[in-house]
């Protein structure tokens, strides 16, 4: 029965020999203390517990050794053999589910994605290998405090059937709003426009063409403070209002399920706050339920932007400063190294 106190307090101690005690009483066998501290082991400050080991003092976690070399060793025999059976597939899945329990961040890189099978397997063997030495212990979930950072952002897309001829010679795209003072007082705007190939002509695998794929769409919406001012993210804690539950499920998944494009930019987001440090919460706002939502709306698309909304934009002006998305969107694609190349062009800002 797994049992944390303060050291000074000696109540763990105490409980332990409370609790053997009373098991021997009741004629209840326990198992010995492990001198390795493996299952089961008393008053210790390190230890294994349901297949981890625990470090009171570090406040860090660890993969045993042994499962460490197994786990590896899996991997990497599928890397050099040419074919493996299901059971292998199976059995490894399970694994590195189970590791990824004490590092949710690892998710991200679980999506199925057989263009970039290598290149996965060998980012989860280094992280196993890696986590010998030991990691943080993750944060219990907890509620955004009231100093956060908090980003309103909608995304446009275009139904060429439905829209009129003078709507489509506009142009329409993504807009992000930093507010503060209880999300009511605007101090950052970030747009983007959308080309008009991208709006007219791109198409994904499946031929469904991109300016209609509205997760992907709010997707880059909501990625767009981490292009602004990646400086100001950094170390802090971000709420990311969208209206689009995709995303919102997308972002504790770690994936938009049959959108690989969001996918991507989900793992993107994934990628650059952690990188930057900072704690993100997304959440569902509905469309035009709340005045930066509303304003989001508008500047998305250049006929609904009022002109004291856009003289506003224009002066409050953050604009994404990233060649790697200007070149994406130019050429959209399923391209999983667009995470990493997002990422070395933020540590060049």
């Amino acid at each position: 029965m797994p049992v944390v106190s303060s050291k000074v307090s000696g109540k763990t101690a105490i409980f332990s020999r409370v609790y053997k005690e009373l098991c021997n009483n009741l004629n209840i066998k326990l198992a010995k203390d492990c001198p390795l501290h493996d299952k089961a082991f008393s008053n210790q400050t390190e230890g294994v517990v349901l297949g981890f080991r625990f470090n009171s003092v570090s406040l860090s976690w660890s993969f045993p050794e042994r499962k460490a070399d197994k786990l590896v060793e899996k991997i990497f025999t599928i890397l050099t053999e040419n074919k493996c059976n299901l059971k292998t597939i199976q059995e490894l899945i399970g694994s590195l589910g189970d590791f990824s329990s004490m590092f949710p961040f690892a998710k991200a890189f679980a999506v199925q994605r057989p263009s970039a099978l290598r290149t996965d397997l060998n980012f989860w063997s280094n992280l196993v290998d890696q986590s010998r030495e030991g990691f943080p212990i993750s944060p219990r979930p907890y509620l955004p405090p009231i100093n956060s950072l908090h980003f309103t952002s909608d995304a446009a897309g275009v139904d060429l059937s439905l829209s009129e001829p003078a709507q489509l010679a506009e142009s329409f795209g993504a807009a992000s709003i930093l507010a503060v003072f209880n999300n009511t007082e605007i101090t950052q705007v970030s747009r983007i426009r959308w080309p008009d190939s991208f709006i007219f002509s791109a198409s994904d695998s499946t031929g469904t063409r991109f300016a209609a794929k509205s997760s992907t769409l709010e997707t880059i919406g909501v990625l767009l403070p981490f292009l602004s001012n990646p400086s100001l993210m950094a170390g802090r804690h971000v709420v990311l209002h969208v209206d689009n539950m995709a995303v919102v499920y997308g972002w504790e998944k770690k994936y938009v399920k049959n959108d690989i494009e969001a996918s991507i930019l989900i793992q993107a987001l994934h990628i650059l706050s952690h990188f930057l440090r900072c704690r993100v919460f997304v959440r569902h706002a509905p469309r035009m339920s709340i005045k930066m939502a509303i304003l989001a709306d508008h500047l998305s698309r250049s006929f609904s932007t009022s002109k004291e909304e856009e003289n506003l934009a224009e002066v409050l002006t953050c604009p994404p400063k990233s060649r790697v998305l200007s070149d994406w969107l130019n050429h959209p694609r399923a391209d999983w190294k667009l995470p990493l190349d997002l990422l070395e062009e933020l540590k060049l800002k």
